[in-house]
């Protein structure tokens, strides 16, 4: 039995909604951070 890490999971996800924009046409991808004070 293979063992996925979190780390794994997450990348094949971010990889799979990445091609999917692609797919879609989608040309840009932000990250909005609504709560300027969670950043470190």
């Amino acid at each position: 039995a293979v063992r996925l890490s979190a780390e794994v999971c997450l990348l094949a996800a971010i990889k799979v909604c990445l091609l999917a924009a692609i797919k879609a046409g989608t040309t840009t991808i932000f990250d909005h951070h609504a709560s300027p004070s969670a950043l470190e």
